[in-house]
């Protein structure tokens, strides 16, 4: 492995033995062959080690580490990046295929993309017998991946390539967070240090399935990125956001929406706060300062909408809001509007 352009691929592995065949082959399949891949064995009581150890025996690239006991999966990354040579660090999970072209595009980015300290990609959603099911994008532009991380994680881990000396700047993986939110805590941090941005491309297959650890702990992981918008958003803007109003945010993200005059009120006031901070931080161009603001536009202009008849005053309030903030904004959320009618259309059986 050359230093100058190296990867190390981390792969941490817990009781991995049934998807860890599949994941391992499409690391060493990949386009860009100038990696290593370190396996990360935290404490498993399957078969995962010896599974991992097989290949280490015939490819030199690869890395076995053992843990006796289980220490989780912070700590298990944690360890991983402090034993990487790579300049740069790609993520891979147990359970996941990478594309061939994985490793080859995010590296060209990087390189081309000096300021960019992380990078994801869409990816498409599999089930258990490595059937697509659906495809998850994420947003492209830096100041759209950064804007939006204040209502939600917009970077899938699993498919993520960052900067080593980035993420020992920032202390590593954030400890602390429970569920497996210590990605999203991690990102919103190295967002604060550098620009943080998607690829078009589907370069992973996620799988989904009983197993997951999103599934096994979704109430938990819930709760801990209610909580971590909340300080993301006192980083930002130097008032502290209740955990109830950080939900609100990320709800506006995933169709849960307050249905109180008085939560849609607050939550618009901090859209707005939060608006005006994030452009008055972050060093944008006209261009992408238009497109922020037509993002905070469209989310005030869906609080208006949830106003409505029962508080007309709050609604042309909002609206009014909206149209200054982006006058795009209008337009942008119609075409929203439209596809959510039209897709409710089709799921209609005449």
């Amino acid at each position: 492995m050359s230093r100058g352009s190296a990867v190390s691929v981390i792969l941490p592995v817990y009781n991995g033995e049934r998807f860890l065949v599949q994941a391992i082959e499409s690391i060493l399949h990949q386009s860009h062959a100038d990696f290593e891949l370190l396996v990360l064995d935290d404490g498993s009581s399957d078969r995962s080690t010896d599974i991992a150890r097989t290949y280490a025996e015939t490819d030199r690239r690869i890395h076995v580490h053992v843990q006796p006991l289980n220490r989780g999966i912070t700590a298990t990354l944690n360890a991983g990046v402090h034993l990487a040579r790579g300049e740069l660090i790609a993520i891979a999970n147990q359970d996941d295929v990478c594309l061939p072209e994985r490793l080859a595009k995010q590296v060209a980015f990087l390189r081309e993309r000096q300021e960019v300290v992380i990078v994801g990609a869409a990816a498409q959603i599999i089930d258990e017998q490595s059937v697509v099911r659906t495809l998850k994008s994420y947003p492209v532009e830096p100041e759209m991946a950064a804007w939006r991380m204040y209502f939600g994680s917009t970077l899938l881990h699993p498919v993520s390539t960052l900067r080593r000396r980035a993420l020992l700047e920032i202390g590593g993986y954030p400890t602390g967070y429970r569920g497996g939110s210590e990605d999203y805590a991690m990102n919103v941090r190295l967002a604060r240090i550098g620009r943080v941005a998607n690829l078009p491309d589907v370069l992973l297959q996620y799988r989904a399935h009983s197993g997951n650890v999103t599934r096994l702990r979704s109430e938990e992981q819930q709760a801990e990125a209610d909580r971590i918008v909340a300080e993301q958003c006192e980083w930002l803007t130097g008032v502290s956001v209740p955990t109830e109003l950080a939900r609100g945010l990320r709800g506006l993200s995933i169709d849960q929406f307050p249905q109180n005059p008085a939560d849609i009120g607050r939550l618009a006031t901090l859209v707005q706060t939060l608006y005006k901070s994030f452009v008055n931080t972050m060093k944008l161009s006209s261009s992408e300062r238009r497109l922020v603001a037509a993002d905070a536009g469209m989310r005030l202009l869906q609080l208006a909408a949830l106003a409505g008849f029962r508080t007309p005053s709050l609604s042309a309030h909002l609206v009014v809001a909206a149209i200054r903030t982006s006058p795009a904004s209008v337009s942008t959320f119609s075409q929203k509007v439209g596809r959510h009618l039209y897709g409710r259309i089709r799921g209609v059986r005449i």
